[in-house]
């Protein structure tokens, strides 16, 4: 059975070098990483929560990609209980200790004991990585 989140970065990375090839010939590794976060945080800026969260599952998909990381950690600042919950818990599974410096930061002003418990819970499982 095929791997659902290779076939995905593989079709991403598809689109994405079609899609630049107007522009320049072939595209870098690293622009087809940046290009892909981009595209699954495209809705990170919708006014309805649920799309946001399906952005932040669209970037878990792509876990390794660092910017996909630094999409997730700016969700952190989201109003929604719901979409700054989702987005450490895909921090989580995909995050780095990359992360580990504004995860303690927003720790610091959590007021909700279930956020700040996941927080701590994936702020150790980071620093175990090291």
């Amino acid at each position: 059975m095929a791997d659902p989140v290779a076939e995905t970065r593989k079709h991403l990375r598809t689109v994405l070098k079609d899609y630049a090839k107007p522009v320049q010939r072939d595209v870098s590794e690293e622009q087809a990483l940046k290009g892909e976060a981009t595209y699954a945080a495209s809705d990170l800026k919708a006014e309805n929560a649920a799309q946001r969260i399906k952005a932040i599952e669209f970037l878990e998909i792509l876990g390794g990609n660092p910017y996909a990381e630094e999409h997730l950690l700016s969700a952190l600042g989201d109003v929604d209980g719901g979409v700054v919950m989702k987005a450490v818990l895909a921090l989580g599974k995909i995050g780095t200790t990359a992360s580990l410096p504004k995860l303690h930061e927003f720790l610091k002003n959590v007021r909700s004991r279930q956020l700040s418990a996941e927080i701590a819970r994936v702020i150790a499982k980071l620093e175990k990585k090291d």
